[in-house]
């Protein structure tokens, strides 16, 4: 021992607080992703923990999840005692390729607000490729993602499918439709009507995506145990928001959270045509 170092004093070490783990909301699934973590990488041996859950799922037709069922409860103590999370860490951010709503800004809808203590809703607007490097990033993080999207296009309720090729209706009426995610929107043709949760995403040899895994919330018999198969084609045109931590987000659109935002009238919401 180099002269002057100081040894350290014998002692009670705090231990850290197992926090539950984002799915199962469970600290023993946590310490199991632990024990099998090498360098680091979390969202690695979560992937082989999750997979190895699902594993079992298909063999035993259980799900194993713990069901939270408590009577006298309110919403916000609810919340306190099982989610353990900071909404503030979270931002809304949607890909709605308008011309009267240019990406890289931050939007405030006036009177949007549903709740006494929250302000009115705020999204920031970005391009398709932030969109989505913010959703990979996320989930291969292992964390799930809230999103929302047009769910009646192009889907397959009780197979669980998302995905432009499974319904031809171009073939059906011998027309093409040129329509893309933009006039969708201004039309109301593909507005926002449901939301979701990502809980994981396939990458082909490349890195990039090809499908993505959908949890629904229409019970184990949509779908397969209630989940779906998303092409990454339909996220492209049918996805159009994600609610994503702020540790994942770039540096740019996490300064946009701090720029004052564009204020946005009631009636127009951001799939409606205002010119």
């Amino acid at each position: 021992m180099k002269e002057g170092s100081k040894v350290p004093r014998r002692g009670n070490v705090p231990k850290r607080e197992v926090l539950p783990d984002p799915l199962y909301n469970s600290v023993l699934v946590t310490k199991l992703t632990n024990s099998i973590m090498l360098d680091g990488k979390k969202g690695v041996a979560q992937k082989v923990v999750y997979g190895a859950f699902e594993i079992i799922k298909d063999k035993t037709g259980k799900d194993e999840r713990p069901q939270i069922r408590e009577i006298g409860i309110t919403p916000l103590e609810f919340y306190k005692k099982y989610v353990p999370v900071d909404v503030n860490d979270f931002a809304t951010l949607a890909n709605a390729p308008l011309k009267n709503r240019p990406f890289n800004r931050r939007y405030r809808i006036r009177f949007s607000a549903n709740v006494a203590e929250a302000g009115d809703m705020e999204f920031v607007n970005v391009p398709l490729d932030v969109f989505k490097k913010a959703a990979l990033d996320q989930l291969t993080a292992g964390h799930p993602i809230w999103f929302a999207c047009d769910c009646t296009q192009f889907a397959l309720r009780k197979d669980g499918f998302f995905d432009q090729s499974v319904v031809r209706v171009d073939q059906l009426f011998g027309t093409e439709f040129t329509g893309d995610k933009a006039h969708g929107l201004e039309y109301g043709d593909s507005p926002s009507n449901h939301a979701m949760t990502f809980t994981g995403v396939n990458l082909d040899e490349d890195g990039k995506p090809n499908r993505w895994k959908v949890e629904n919330s229409w019970g184990k018999d949509a779908g397969k145990d209630g989940y779906y198969v998303m092409s990454d084609a339909w996220f492209d045109r049918y996805v159009t928001e994600l609610i994503i931590r702020k540790e994942y987000l770039d540096d740019a659109t996490r300064a946009l959270l701090e720029t004052e935002p564009v204020e946005l009238d009631p009636w127009q919401p951001l799939t409606k045509r205002c010119r």
